[in-house]
């Protein structure tokens, strides 16, 4: 820290210049002050230094810097300096994920799940329980809001374990803003019954949704018949009934081009809540440049239609006062989820759980001492303070580092991140600065 006055100026506070806009921005706690171009001295040049500028300002811009910590006053450096250093996550699972089945009436070309030789299986009411028991039973788990979610395959295909689950965890006592359930669905097998039963349980769903019907049909196909129309009459079935659901969209190189129309679609037909885009890290092809255009433009046209858009969402909220201290990550529980196999294997990655290099153990076995093994402790500690190259980088702060697997399914090192997701950190920085930072 450096010494102005009776303040001091943190080493993470630097100078920030944006289509002819200087801002002094805190990148280790994401805090922003626009400066007034009045406040700028004449001379005003690239070479210009914080401490240079902080001369030119009087008690009242002061004050307005001590609030957003781009000073600290005395009193507070040692808290300033705690906040800071603190660790974020924590040891708790806030996430779990049960398989309730491999079985799948699609065949998605970028699917682990259905694509391989393994048989299908369908999860027991005994393994789910064991899961949910570990789960709810953690020592801080009421200090957020958790998520359980059912995947598969295709999770309605083993749709009697999803109420019975539904009804255990309820009858407990947990409601939707302390156990958050959902069933992420192709939508096969959703009728007016299902819909019924999970909204008595607050049980939301979310299809998956590609784009128009060639797109969809391309990668989520099926030899029988039409997986298009299977999710679009499963859509018109919650409309019908006056029900909201949200959207899981896989990005490809045949709808990156497309993403807000799909959007703009999706909320003129069904007037969906959320949406979220999933990036298929096994495509080589993709270009990453593009994609954060596109996903930056995705995320203008949601907020413009009220929509919550996930992947940019996510990263633009750690700059509301409240979320300032999350440490946000590609996927927002990476170490902190808990997957769970139909057979009850479990392992730290839904995406990774059928393979065997990365699942160990039973449910059954499950205890404390997995907050400490491979991958979850290397998982939970996967964020830009530990990476050297990256901690002194402006956009650290909300940079994700990518996903932890490579294109070649492998995991990488700790210290490794995808220099693809900086073409996305950069995007949301410069959109938040443009769109959201108005003035002071």
């Amino acid at each position: 820290m450096i010494k102005i006055t009776q303040h001091f100026l943190p080493a993470e506070v630097e100078l920030v210049r944006y289509n002819n806009n200087v801002y002094l921005f805190n990148r280790a706690l994401l805090t922003c002050f626009k400066v007034p171009p009045n406040l700028l001295p004449k001379y005003d040049s690239t070479n210009l230094s914080v401490t240079e500028l902080l001369e030119h300002f009087n008690n009242e811009i002061i004050s307005k810097l001590l609030e957003k910590y781009i000073l600290i006053s005395d009193e507070d450096k040692e808290d300033y300096l705690k906040l800071v250093a603190r660790d974020f996550q924590g040891k708790t699972i806030r996430k779990l994920v049960l398989f309730t089945t491999y079985n799948c009436n699609l065949q998605c070309s970028y699917c682990k799940i259905r694509n391989d030789k393994s048989p299908a299986s369908n999860m027991s009411k005994d393994i789910a329980i064991k899961a949910v028991d570990f789960f709810l039973n953690q020592e801080d788990f009421l200090k957020k809001q958790n998520e359980l979610h059912f995947y598969g395959g295709e999770p309605l295909l083993n749709k009697d374990l999803i109420m019975y689950i539904g009804n255990y965890i309820r009858k407990k006592g947990y409601s939707n803003k302390e156990v958050n359930l959902k069933v992420v669905s192709n939508g096969f097998n959703i009728d007016k019954d299902i819909i019924n039963i999970f909204d008595k349980l607050d049980i939301s769903v979310t299809f998956s949704f590609d784009g128009n019907e060639s797109i969809h049909n391309k990668y989520r196909y099926s030899n029988n018949y039409n997986s298009y129309n299977t999710v679009i009459k499963a859509m018109n079935t919650y409309k019908d009934s006056n029900k909201k659901f949200g959207v899981s969209c896989t990005i490809t190189n045949d709808n990156i081009e497309l993403l807000p129309e799909i959007v703009e679609w999706l909320n003129k037909n069904y007037n969906i809540p959320s949406i979220g885009f999933n990036v298929n890290y096994l495509n080589n092809d993709i270009s990453y440049k593009m994609l954060s255009g596109k996903l930056i433009e995705a995320f203008s046209k949601s907020l413009e239609l009220g929509v919550w858009e996930d992947r940019v969402g996510r990263s633009i909220r750690k700059f509301v006062p409240n979320n300032l201290y999350q440490i946000p990550k590609d996927c927002k529980h990476c170490g902190n989820i808990l997957a769970v196999s139909p057979e009850g294997k479990i392992g730290a990655c839904p995406f990774l759980i059928k393979d065997e290099k990365y699942t160990f153990l039973s449910v059954l076995d499950l205890d404390i001492s997995i907050y400490n093994k491979f991958p979850f402790l290397d998982w939970n500690n996967r964020r830009f303070n530990n990476v050297e190259k990256c901690n002194q980088c402006t956009f650290a702060r909300f940079c994700t580092l990518g996903c932890p697997i490579d294109h070649n399914g492998e995991i990488v090192s700790l210290e490794n991140h995808r220099e693809s997701m900086c073409y996305l950190s950069k995007a949301i920085f410069y959109w938040y600065l443009e769109n959201m930072h108005v003035g002071e």
